[in-house]
């Protein structure tokens, strides 16, 4: 890291310091400017003997599940935090470690080329990046820097190293160019703000600043330039504004603003300890939307009584290995019961094609076009008889619930059921002790599940309605897209949805839920669930 002196004098569009830009992180951030420049990785080429190549090629490998993993924690902290909105973006990038264009070619060139996994790697990248560069696309920029992201984060892991770097307390970060990594490595030293120049709302330091409740501001102008290490600076991310060398006056302002917006924070921390009543006196069972094992321990004190739905996905991933065996699921589910006992865990199963850490063990889909969830592991078995073994016994107090996701028909509930069925059997003449008679959920994410709502709770003990990707389908709009208001949750056609679900489930007793952005925002990203929505 290194500061740089001005060189050139401030644009004169901007002679009151003040640089427009866009807020991708909320709150007020007043502190001395740190000019950063990340350290540049260079990769360097050795040649093999024939007896290295094959062990080459398996550190590659095992560098891309640990990039994966990294990727994975900031696809969690995204859902955390803000929805869904840049789950699709962070899926991209998952999917490009494992393209064949990008992945296998690697492979090839290490076994082809007899050279050192370092040099391959770069190679290819550069390769990809400057066909990006010769595209006239709007949005090839940020592909380009999230390429770049790539390697470096690949280039870091069979090194074995990280970056390294110290900012003092209070300060904040100026770049150009800022990663996701850098910035958590600087939150441990205590900044307060940051600006960069390059990226956007759904970029993986936007994700990371707003994880951390670190402020920060988008600019679209050169402000390096213009910024000199030492200098105050002000992050105005509720405005989209960098002062720099601001005036006294200014600086007040901002730090009450500062602390009005960290007061706000705290009493929305406080209302999570409120009983979750609507004006009109009607209580609503909250319950919390968990990725983490970690995020467990929180579900009380985000003011959830119990957990909603467990994406098992993230929840297997912890470990260095993708823990496909049944022993390792089984192990972690009873953590996870234990914990949250005396109330019912929901484990959402498998979402092959949706968490795409998970998807190298099967052939290449696509979940654009719908191949994830229970559709990918009723055509993959394997993975669905070993997670339905591990929940069953896991819930053999009685304390677990299963969630299917992407159910378009009823065909597919009885199939899943089925295999429940035919697992418990085999459990049974095993002599392991399990719970047969788990209560099955099916989740309404898609049109077609919405309107056979009135079928599906003939066979299901409950309904979740998935408002984010109900409202994706229902309007045609990608939610990582940048669509704006037209990705809206209220809109009239999606709540008629809702509306037929519902009365499905009020029509057979059975309850049902919402989970996703429809309802208020809170700090502590969950669904509500009420047996009396209507």
């Amino acid at each position: 890291m290194k500061s740089e002196p001005r060189s050139q004098p401030r644009d004169s569009a901007y002679n009151d310091g003040r640089f427009q830009g866009l807020g991708v992180s909320p709150g007020v951030a007043v502190g001395p400017a740190v000019m950063y420049v990340s350290e540049e990785l260079v990769a360097e080429s050795t040649h093999l003997d024939g007896s290295e190549v094959e062990k080459e090629a398996a550190a590659f490998e095992w560098t891309v599940r640990r990039a994966e993993r990294d990727l994975h924690k900031i696809l969690v902290l995204a859902r955390q935090r803000r929805g869904e909105d840049a789950v699709g973006i962070l899926e991209a990038q998952l999917m490009m470690l494992r393209d064949g264009a990008l992945h296998t070619e690697v492979l090839d060139g290490i076994r082809r080329d007899k050279l050192n996994a370092e040099a391959v790697l770069d190679t290819v990248i550069r390769r990809h990046r400057d066909r990006m560069l010769r595209c006239d696309k709007a949005n090839f920029p940020e592909r380009v820097i999230n390429l770049q992201d790539i390697l470096d984060r690949l280039l870091l892991h069979l090194r074995g190293g990280r970056y390294c770097g110290t900012i003092d307390p209070g300060a904040v970060v100026i770049a150009r160019v800022l990663t996701a990594a850098d910035l958590l490595l600087f939150s441990r030293s205590g900044v307060v703000g940051c600006s960069f120049e390059v990226g956007g709302v759904t970029c993986h330091l936007a994700i990371i600043a707003r994880a951390l409740g670190i402020p920060a501001v988008l600019c679209t102008s050169s402000f390096p330039a213009a910024v000199s290490s030492g200098e105050t600076v002000i992050v105005d991310a509720l405005k989209g504004i960098m002062i720099v060398d601001p005036s006294e006056n200014a600086v007040q302002t901002h730090e009450r603003q500062r602390q009005q917006f960290t007061r706000s924070e705290q009493v929305d921390k406080a209302h999570t300890r409120l009983p979750a009543t609507t004006v009109d006196g009607v209580h609503v069972r909250l319950r919390a939307n968990v990725d983490m094992p970690n995020e467990v321990a929180e579900v009380a004190a985000g003011g959830a009584q119990d957990i909603g739905m467990l994406r098992t996905g993230m929840l297997l991933l912890a470990g260095d290995e993708p823990p496909f065996s049944e022993e390792i699921q089984c192990g972690q589910y009873r953590r996870v019961v234990e914990q949250i006992r005396p109330e019912i865990t929901t484990f959402r199963l498998l979402d092959l094609g949706g968490d795409k850490a998970l998807s190298d063990a099967l052939p290449a889909r696509s979940p654009l076009r719908g191949s994830r969830g229970i559709r990918v592991l009723l055509s993959s078995p394997r993975f669905l008889i070993l997670q339905v073994r591990a929940l069953l016994r896991a819930g053999s107090d009685g304390l677990v619930r299963l969630l299917l996701p992407m159910v378009t028909t009823v065909a597919e509930l009885h199939k899943v059921k089925r295999v429940i069925e035919k697992t418990a059997q085999n459990l049974l003449q095993e002599g392991i002790p399990h719970n047969a008679d788990i209560p099955v959920r099916v989740m309404i994410k898609v049109l077609a599940a919405a309107f056979s709502a009135h079928a599906l709770v003939q066979h299901a003990a409950f309904l979740v309605i998935g408002t984010n990707d109900l409202t994706q389908y229902m309007l045609a709009v990608d939610r990582a897209g940048g669509a704006g208001r037209l990705n809206s949750e209220v809109h009239p056609a999606v709540l008629q949805l809702v509306k037929t679900t519902v009365e499905a489930a009020n029509h057979t007793k059975i309850p049902v839920s919402v989970c996703g952005e429809l309802q208020p925002r809170r700090r502590y990203p969950s669904s509500w669930d009420s047996d009396c929505v209507n």
